[in-house]
């Protein structure tokens, strides 16, 4: 594959840039290639020189997203990838990276996002889960879809919850995670 031009990168940037500002404004079905041309202060010929469509925009944007986030692995022992300082854990991202709220907030788009980290974080997962749990493969893509969905939902429904609120919240969720659900009644679990 060719390397692309500074130019050709800035360009594609400023595209998915301004799908991200249409989005903030209306539904994803509802922007057009010629809305997001006007933002971008490109024609549509150049548009098109770098992308198909709009899905195909937002296929870029949701990628460069993925490329930011860190394994799915995180609360399970054993299966962690080594720290990349670079990236972080998803519900970590949905925060810090508040341009990428409409995506996360419109239930079409948190689908089509799912689906696309699916693609990309599904087998690596369910591999290093059952070599490192020793379950089946279909219980370890129950896992990844557990995971997945779960942070995603959890970190959405509570977007607007203050840093202090979020982390004791977050550290809750990953000590159970990682202890299991199997806790007799007289365990506490202390959350500090």
């Amino acid at each position: 594959m060719a390397k692309k031009d500074r130019r050709s990168l800035y360009t594609e940037k400023s595209i998915k840039e301004a799908l991200l500002d249409a989005l903030a404004e209306r539904d994803f079905s509802k922007v057009t290639v010629s809305d997001v041309c006007a933002r971008a202060d490109v024609h549509r010929t150049t548009f098109y020189l770098h992308f198909e469509s709009t899905d195909e925009v937002l296929r870029g944007v949701i990628d460069d997203m993925a490329s930011q986030l860190s394994g799915a692995l995180d609360q399970f022992p054993g299966c962690t990838e080594e720290p990349d300082g670079d990236r972080m854990p998803l519900c970590q991202l949905i925060r810090k990276e508040t341009r990428y709220r409409p995506i996360f907030m419109d239930p079409s788009l948190r689908e089509y996002f799912t689906g696309r980290l699916g693609s990309r974080f599904k087998e690596p997962f369910v591999r290093r889960v059952c070599a490192s749990m020793g379950i089946a493969p279909s219980q370890a893509e129950y896992l990844f879809w557990f995971q997945l969905h779960g942070c995603l939902a959890v970190a959405v429904h509570n977007i607007e919850l203050a840093d202090e609120e979020w982390s004791l919240a977050k550290r809750a969720i990953d000590e159970v995670i990682q202890r299991g659900m199997l806790i007799d009644s007289s365990t506490k679990i202390t959350i500090s």
